[in-house]
């Protein structure tokens, strides 16, 4: 595809979406995304069948949660079926820092969700602002690391909606089982975790205890190109410009230890060459972040060397018993008689667009 054609593929595709609504665009994302790939359609029926679902109201009560990580080759697929499936979201690649794993039920055997931690935005002004950290703390003297991001925070359903389940992942994924895990991976202390909403405020994380609602991002992020339309921006590069994918696509640790993502670096590289700017997709998305100990932001801001005092107890024990009688109590005698189904988007492969968008959006 040459230069003139491959930009007007680009601004067409940018003036489809630049009009939908937050939800039309990551539901639009999604099905591209589901239909882009072969699927094994038994693989999908076991998976389908091993999402948590009660048969009475009061069955998160036996509920006993444990976290299983993803450390092989057969983990991470299963983990990357599964996310593509429950979440509302498409499932970037992340580069960097990443500890996966499953929310499952011991009791049950059966998915309560999924779950991932990777390597924190180098800037985020709400986070930034409530840590009171600079950008030398957070850059220069390598402070940033001692956080991550959790990118992915997922239940199944119904435990998400009947149950509030995405508190409970949430909480899971700041407790002592998942720290100790990052800290022995990557050998520096985890003090904090951050994460964002997909829809804003109010959100799963809002009123949840331990984690402190930053605000909102401007809203402000460029739209990124379909799927289709990246394969070609891809090969355009390839094709063009040999030395410069290679050079984008290499992973190695970037300024700062900050590393690179090459998805995004080809989309900006072409997008600058070809002179197109993206619009902007106005959605604003809450931040929040959960401090591990009491004086983590004194850390972060180099008032001390080291943290000291545990803010809670992140126990799994704990964490449970305080999402039960907090949270999922009053959540399901309030929707006890709409239990809702099991939510797997294995119906969005072979359905047209406009099939999704009346299930999904419409609605």
């Amino acid at each position: 595809m040459d230069r003139s054609i491959l930009k007007k593929f680009i601004i067409d595709d940018f003036e489809y979406m630049k009009n939908m609504s937050v939800r039309e665009y990551l539901t639009y994302r999604k099905w591209e995304q589901l239909n882009s790939s072969n699927w094994d359609t038994v693989r999908l029926y076991q998976l389908k069948n091993s999402l948590w679902y009660p048969e009475h109201p009061d069955d998160y009560l036996k509920i006993q949660p444990d976290i299983v990580f993803a450390d092989n080759k057969a983990d991470v697929n299963t983990w990357s079926t599964l996310r593509n499936f429950i979440h509302a979201q498409i499932n970037n690649q992340n580069i960097g820092r990443t500890l996966r794993a499953f929310a499952i039920d011991r009791n049950s055997g059966k998915y309560l969700g999924v779950m991932s931690l990777n390597s924190d935005f180098s800037v985020l002004k709400p986070r930034d602002n409530y840590i009171g950290w600079s950008n030398d703390h957070r850059l220069k003297f390598k402070r940033l690391n001692y956080l991550a991001m959790g990118t992915t925070i997922c239940p199944t359903q119904p435990l998400g909606f009947n149950y509030t389940g995405g508190k409970l992942m949430a909480l899971l994924t700041c407790s002592d089982k998942y720290i100790n895990r990052w800290n022995q991976k990557y050998k520096e202390q985890l003090v904090g975790v951050t994460t964002t909403s997909l829809f804003g405020r109010p959100s799963q994380y809002t009123r949840l205890k331990h984690w402190r609602d930053c605000k909102e991002t401007s809203g402000r992020i460029p739209l990124e190109p379909s799927d289709k339309v990246y394969q070609e921006i891809k090969e355009w590069v390839k094709t063009y410009y040999m030395d410069k994918y290679i050079e984008i696509t290499t992973v190695k640790t970037g300024k700062n230890n900050i590393t690179p993502r090459p998805k995004t670096n080809i989309i900006s590289f072409t997008l600058r060459q070809l002179g197109v700017k993206p619009p902007d997709n106005n959605s604003p998305r809450g931040v929040y972040f959960c401090p591990l100990f009491k004086d983590t932001s004194e850390f972060l801001r180099m008032e001390k060397d080291s943290v000291t005092e545990p803010l809670f107890d992140n126990s799994l024990e704990s964490l449970f018993e305080m999402w039960k009688t907090r949270y999922a109590k009053k959540r399901i005698e309030n929707t006890k008689d709409n239990i809702t189904s099991p939510l797997f988007y294995d119906d969005m492969i072979g359905a047209s667009w406009l099939e999704i968008k009346k299930k999904y959006v419409d609605k």
